[in-house]
């Protein structure tokens, strides 16, 4: 995972996994040496978020990301793939303080 600030009110986070796993020992028949199910090679994020600095609207931040979910398989003999996804997410906060 990386984060990054570029300034006090811009955040940046980015990750990256890459996964190799193979069952190894298993007591389900035709499973050995296949990739477990559900878990994908290849995932990836980003994310950024802007928060205004001052003014009326001061402590409002918005934010916008993507995450990459990578094709895997769907049953643990490999018999499927389930497809690759994108999702998109974005986000809006304000700041109230403390609360009493």
């Amino acid at each position: 995972c990386i984060h990054a600030t570029l300034m006090d009110n811009i955040n940046l986070i980015g990750s990256y996994t890459y996964t190799d796993a193979k069952t190894e020992s298993t007591t389900v028949a035709g499973t050995e040496g296949k990739t477990p199910a559900r878990i994908p090679t290849h995932m990836a994020s980003a994310f950024a978020s802007y928060t205004v600095p001052g003014g009326a609207l001061k402590s409002l931040a918005a934010g916008v990301g993507m995450r990459y979910i990578g094709t895997s398989y769907g049953d643990a003999k490999n018999t499927f793939k389930v497809p690759s996804v994108d999702l998109y997410d974005a986000m809006l906060r304000y700041d109230l303080g403390e609360m009493n």
